[in-house]
């Protein structure tokens, strides 16, 4: 009966308008189908992705984070026209970045002739950064 199984199957399935992929049925009883999906998944009307981890399912770490930022800030620096670097970062990168790389910090503002401004943003989420810059005459 396995062979009238897959008929019924196949022709049950031409009704169907997505591409649809039919095997034979395995000594086990088995039969694999491959459908084409057409419409977009159920979850994108359920579900809104996360603005800590942008879908990812991991968020980077405050040490991480702030690392980042340091070296965003840097490539900023080394630009002959900047003479300032105002940065808004959320609190606990700020603080991090305040407290234990201060020393990087100024070693930026000395050896590349730049004022780096870091303010707090207790409202900003872990992955939210705002970083401008103020061209010299």
């Amino acid at each position: 009966h396995k062979l009238e199984v897959e008929k019924m199957l196949k022709k049950a399935m031409k009704k169907d308008k997505a591409k649809v992929s039919t095997g034979r049925i395995s000594q086990f009883g088995l039969l694999q189908l491959s459908r084409q999906r057409l419409g977009p998944p159920i979850q994108r009307g359920s579900y809104v992705v996360c603005q800590h981890c942008q879908g990812s399912g991991m968020v980077r770490s405050l040490e991480t984070t702030a690392l980042a930022h340091l070296r965003k800030i840097q490539t900023k620096a080394i630009k002959k026209t900047t003479s300032r670097i105002k940065c808004r970062f959320p609190l606990a990168v700020a603080q991090y970045l305040l407290n234990r790389k201060r020393a990087e910090i100024v070693a930026l503002e000395n050896k590349y002739k730049v004022v780096i401004e870091i303010e707090a943003e207790p409202d900003m989420t872990p992955a939210q950064a705002e970083i401008s810059l103020e061209n010299g005459a």
